[in-house]
């Protein structure tokens, strides 16, 4: 994978500044949200531990959003 510097804006930081600890504001649409439960859900034994939360958290919005049965159709 090629990475375009022009996106990268630590290339217009100094080194010692970082945002990446500042976390990221992202609100996900329901196609994504969806589709991110279900790649999360498929791939669950291949996940890092330090992703452990955000995992129980799309499950969560999930569960509260979302029937029995609408849930079992999506990760079947």
């Amino acid at each position: 994978m090629r990475i375009d510097p022009k996106f990268c804006a630590a290339e217009k930081r100094s080194p010692s500044s970082s945002v990446i600890s500042d976390g990221l504001d992202y609100h996900f649409s329901e196609t994504e949200l969806l589709e991110i439960a279900r790649l999360l859900r498929k791939n669950q034994s291949f996940l890092p531990d330090s992703l452990s939360d955000f995992s129980r958290t799309v499950e969560k919005r999930i569960y509260d959003s979302l029937s029995v049965s609408e849930v079992t159709k999506l990760f079947s």
